[in-house]
């Protein structure tokens, strides 16, 4: 295998005092990349529990923070167990991003990219963003405003 990584570092002149051997750079660059995409996810998770009254520290905990996103969601604790089983968790991954969609009063558009394909920037929008968590309020998905502003 091609040392990328190095040959692109060697051609921009930069210096690293750290040294992967190349046998080991398939197996590190993923888990770096799983590393970022989990930190990346709580940032985000982080204050959309405060926006709905939860304790925030379940956005960091790995299982925890699965079931805490179950309940922004509406859906109920047991289905953590859905994602070990291989085909359910795409399924349920699809049904989180519309409860989570559906709960801070978002788009189907912004449900499907967003929360679905790239989650932990749909996490930093929803949390960091001007979206409030109310799962009662009954949203038009295709303008992205509140039923109530339309009496």
């Amino acid at each position: 295998m091609i040392d990328i990584l190095g040959y692109i570092i060697e051609q921009l002149g930069w210096t690293t005092s750290i040294t992967i051997p190349v046998g080991y750079q398939a197996w590190v660059m993923p888990d770096l990349l799983a590393l970022s995409w989990w930190a990346v996810s709580a940032v985000g998770l982080w204050p959309m529990q405060r926006k709905a009254g939860r304790s925030p520290v379940a956005a960091v905990i790995p299982i925890v923070n699965l079931y805490a996103t179950l309940k922004l969601a509406g859906m109920r604790g047991w289905w953590v167990l859905a994602y070990f089983v291989p085909v359910l968790s795409i399924i349920m991954a699809i049904q989180i991003a519309r409860g989570l969609g559906r709960n801070f009063a978002k788009s189907s558009r912004f449900t499907l990219f967003l929360i679905f394909a790239l989650q932990p920037i749909g996490f930093l929008i929803l949390g960091f963003g001007r979206s409030r968590f109310d799962p009662d309020t009954p949203v038009l998905a295709a303008r992205n405003i509140y039923a109530t502003e339309l009496a």
